[in-house]
């Protein structure tokens, strides 16, 4: 897709669009969920394009914008239709062309962080809203899918909120009252790391603002494997255990 064919601000990304009907078809009951100010917040709709070279993943676009931007700000999406198998939750966010290097399958460990992990993945959804997050059943694991750039936001927090949880845990080992560390909902925007990713080089270069993970990063890891038939990218691994790292490699192809 041409990005000059867009009006961004008018357009949304929608991720978790299911393969139950033909294309379509789920494109028409896009159209009138989006069109549904009940359903979804939005307004009228100038077009939808379904299917995209990524899975699951569909662009629409608005006639006004202020639809574009209620739309967004919607905290939860569920689509439903009579001949739906099931209702199926969506992730909308802002278009931008750092969507065009999407990561479509992606796997954090949250074991680190213990308690409740429904609560660490609303924290993270809270925060990361341009991420479709997807619980792995009996694990405390998530799957995760969206824009690289994105993916590259979200590192950063889990190291920052790893390192925090990992200093109460020293303060508390010393016998000292630790002050709250909780670990805050913010909203963090990924398009400040979009930099780091460049649509113009065909050489194959290490993403160097990605490519170390800190030595003192606690033990937690994720693991992210791209197709280049979806974003272009491949090779992307970062791990780290036991307050060392075991490997840490990103490279990115660039077309």
């Amino acid at each position: 897709m041409e990005t000059d064919s867009w009006e961004n601000s008018r357009t949304v990304v929608v991720s978790g669009v299911p393969n139950v009907l033909p294309p379509g078809r789920i494109t028409d009951k896009l159209t009138i969920h989006f069109q549904s100010t009940r359903k979804s917040d939005g307004g009228d709709v100038e077009k939808v394009k379904y299917p995209t070279n990524m899975d699951g993943v569909a662009f629409v676009t608005f006639e006004n914008e202020e639809d574009a931007a209620r739309v967004v700000e919607k905290k939860q999406h569920i689509m439903t239709d009579s001949q739906f198998p099931e209702d199926f939750v969506l992730t909308v966010f802002p278009f931008s062309t750092d969507v065009f290097f999407y990561v479509p399958s992606a796997t954090v460990d949250l074991s680190i962080f213990g308690g409740n992990r429904d609560l660490v993945i609303e924290s993270l959804r809270s925060a990361h809203r341009s991420l479709r997050f997807r619980p792995v059943p009996q694990e405390r694991k998530v799957f995760i899918e969206g824009p690289f750039a994105a993916v590259q936001a979200l590192r950063g927090d889990l190291i920052r909120r790893a390192n925090e949880l990992q200093s109460a845990v020293t303060v508390q080992t010393a016998g000292i009252n630790p002050r709250e560390t909780g670990h805050n909902t913010r909203l963090i925007s990924h398009h400040k790391y979009v930099d780091s990713v460049s649509h113009s080089s065909s050489k194959r270069e290490p993403a160097s603002s990605l490519s170390t993970l800190s030595t003192q990063s606690p033990g937690f890891y994720y693991f992210v494997s791209m197709n280049p038939r979806f974003t272009g990218m491949q090779g992307l691994h970062w791990a780290a255990g036991g307050g060392r790292v075991l490997s840490s490699i990103l490279w990115a192809v660039y077309k």
